[in-house]
């Protein structure tokens, strides 16, 4: 036992000699002998040497390394990886572009793209080439220790002869593959490591050196940035899409309100229209809802995930209308500092609403005409036509028809935009959707408000029945959001509907209003029965006495409910 150690130990002074004259190769041969005499006799502590031996002749063969890149080479490599990450923006292809570069560059055998998990935190194989499962179970260990050394000394790790290295003497694909040179280096954002990259050789040793190592950590960088951009685009699409769905079922046409003839009607339009490509023309009082029908078109149609842009046209002048409209070019007047795009090509691909249509400028009118015609636009002081794609829905509340024949909007256009025609009826011809309407509208206000509602009262509610409405829908929510923010009680009575009625109307003529509906409510009940009380009580959802108390009240006799009139 002692002449082996003695050999084991002569075998390291051998060593010595040779790692002073730089002879590496028989400085790593009589490190392995006197590795192997020192574990036969079991003498942990000469092995412990020889470890440290290794080591240091690994760290001066890596910063000596025999085939390092060309700097050329390595700009090069540099700047294909930048035109990658600017060019393709699918995260699994970038990855695997750049591996086989760094692989090609580096002349290494096989190479391994690492990203820790954002869930679990472990590290998970992104991209790889001519790796196996032990080989990715050791670039994990290796990669993991790449991350501990990156949080204590910020340090990759790098081996001339792995073979050799006591850090990888356990390491299975090491021993197995017989790897001799490898490298790897931490992906880093902002002082957070999201990855490893990882290459080896299992042909040269000290395949790789300092500059090598340099290099990598620079690309690194570089792929660790694309990574970043990738998760935040992704993260937008995803948000994106989102919204656009939330738009979609907001805006759906099942979400419009109304279950009279009427608007079952307009439903049934709108969703065969929506499947068109065709110009539509929407007729309309103030406050209809026209512009609603409009986002219910475009968000049930193939256009949905396009935009949607919306243009009143009577609320801007006629310089300014053009120029919003089909866009600028820079210093084709005062302000225009810049070139712009109109909203026309904003809408490329989508839909485009103009509402109130009737009070275009004839040369406006002109413009729009062509657009319609050509799908062609053109920028204020420009000479370029640009193609767009675009669907046309319009609105008014004139009778264009008329207009036409006053010489105030052109016939050509009119037919244009005249396709496709919905008419949506004023809510004074669809009462039966106020109590909907009233109870949609509660709610949304009641929410804002944080207001604790028990809902309107009959008495209240048979005024919103009873009033005309011309300022239709929009006027309705108008009323019911003043009531809620304005009523002092639990329930919206008929005092919180002031406005409705004038601002001077005084109790008393409140009590008489109230009065005369009551009245009125009793007579069509009793006409649409023909005189029965019981079922008049019981459409009114009261009482047959309390019925005959109140036509004892109002002096409502048989002969004057028989001759009276729903309308009346």
């Amino acid at each position: 036992g002692r002449a082996l150690l003695e050999a084991g130990k002569w075998k390291i002074s051998l060593w010595r000699k040779s790692r002073k004259n730089d002879e590496f190769s028989a400085a790593c041969s009589y490190l392995k002998d006197a590795e192997g005499i020192f574990r036969d006799l079991n003498a942990k502590r000469d092995l412990e040497h020889v470890h440290e031996a290794s080591v240091d002749l690994v760290e001066k063969l890596s910063s000596q390394s025999l085939a390092p890149s060309t700097r050329e080479d390595q700009l090069k490599t540099i700047y294909e990886v930048s035109e990658i990450i600017n060019s393709i923006l699918n995260l699994d292809e970038l990855l695997n572009r750049v591996i086989d570069l760094v692989i090609h560059l580096l002349e290494a055998e096989r190479g391994v793209l690492m990203l820790v998990d954002e869930i679990t935190g472990e590290l998970k194989v992104a991209a790889g080439r001519e790796i196996d499962s032990t080989t990715i179970e050791d670039a994990s260990q290796i990669s993991t220790s790449v991350l501990n050394r990156v949080a204590n000394r910020r340090k990759p790790v790098m081996s001339g002869n792995a073979l050799v290295d006591s850090r990888f003497s356990r390491s299975k694909s090491v021993l197995n593959h017989r790897i001799k040179s490898l490298l790897c280096v931490p992906l880093m954002i902002r002082d957070r490591v999201t990855g490893t990259i990882y290459v080896d050789s299992r042909i040269s040793p000290h395949l790789f050196g300092k500059e090598d190592e340099l290099f990598l950590e620079s690309l690194a960088n570089l792929i660790a940035v694309a990574i970043e951009n990738s998760k935040h685009h992704r993260e937008l699409h995803a948000e994106r899409d989102y919204l656009r769905l939330e738009v979609k079922k907001k805006y759906h046409f099942r979400n419009l309100i109304g279950a009279t003839e009427q608007m079952k009607n307009l439903y049934d339009l709108i969703e065969r229209v929506a499947k068109s490509e065709s110009n539509i023309l929407i007729l309309g009082e103030t406050g209809t809802g026209k512009e609603l029908v409009a986002r219910a078109i475009h968000y049930s149609s193939e256009r949905a995930n396009k935009n949607f842009v919306t243009v009143v046209v009577s609320a801007l002048p006629e310089p300014l209308l053009e120029s919003e409209l089909f866009g600028h070019k820079k210093g084709s007047f005062t302000g225009a500092v810049s070139d712009e795009k109109g909203l026309f090509e904003n809408a490329d691909g989508g839909t485009i609403f103009l509402d109130e249509i009737g009070d275009a400028p004839l040369a406006v009118q002109s413009m729009l005409l062509r657009v319609i015609e050509e799908g062609e636009t053109r920028r204020v002081g420009d000479t370029e036509q640009r193609k767009v794609d675009v669907r046309v829905i319009c609105a008014t509340n004139r009778r264009l028809a008329e207009e036409v024949k006053k010489g105030r909007f052109r016939e050509d256009l009119f037919y244009r935009l005249n396709v496709i025609s919905i008419s949506i009826p004023p809510l004074r011809e669809r009462k039966k959707d106020i109590p909907l309407l009233t109870e949609h509208f509660l709610k949304v206000y009641r929410d804002r408000t944080g207001k604790r509602l028990e809902g309107i009262s009959k008495e209240a509610m048979s005024c919103l029945l009873d009033y005309d409405w011309p300022g239709n829908v929009r006027e309705l929510e108008n009323c019911i959001e003043r009531a809620v923010v304005m009523t002092k009680s639990d329930r919206i009575d008929t005092e919180d509907l002031y406005p409705l009625f004038g601002r001077e109307t005084t109790g008393l003529q409140l009590k008489e209003l109230k009065h005369d509906t009551e009245k009125k409510r009793i007579l069509e009940a009793l006409v649409r029965t023909q005189g029965n009380v019981t079922r008049a009580a019981k459409e009114l959802g009261i009482h047959r006495q309390q019925l005959q108390r109140l036509m004892k009240k109002h002096s409502v006799a048989r002969e004057e409910f028989r001759r009276a009139s729903p309308l009346a």
